[in-house]
């Protein structure tokens, strides 16, 4: 029994080197599926807290704000956070708080009837 040759042993690395380049390219899918699957979840999140800012907004003034509405709350926060009358630094001391009451309209309405779910 001698060697095998050299041509064999050739052809067996290469097959070798094939079957890692499948499994690179599989590892590279599954990689861009997660990262896919990581961004869509924070995007969720993100727009989820959105859309509860805008409906606490809603609820607090009792109607949808347009976006000169939604800037002058801004820079009213603002000014009141540079004054150093407002942090939420300080707030986070506290436990959250459940939906005010104003969400709540007379109707029995989320947010006063203001939005069609």
């Amino acid at each position: 029994m001698g060697a095998r040759p050299i041509t064999e042993r050739v052809a067996e690395v290469k097959k070798k080197r094939e079957k890692t380049k499948k499994k690179l390219e599989q590892y590279d899918e599954q990689i861009k599926r997660l990262e896919k699957q990581d961004a869509d979840e924070k995007r969720r999140q993100r727009t989820h807290a959105l859309v509860v800012c805008g409906a606490e907004l809603a609820a607090l003034f009792g109607k949808v704000l347009n976006e000169n509405e939604v800037l002058a709350v801004v820079n009213f926060l603002r000014e009141q956070q540079n004054a150093g009358n407002f942090t939420l630094e300080t707030q986070k001391t506290e436990e959250p708080r459940e939906p005010s009451e104003n969400t709540q309209g007379n109707e029995g309405e989320p947010f006063g009837g203001l939005f069609n779910f």
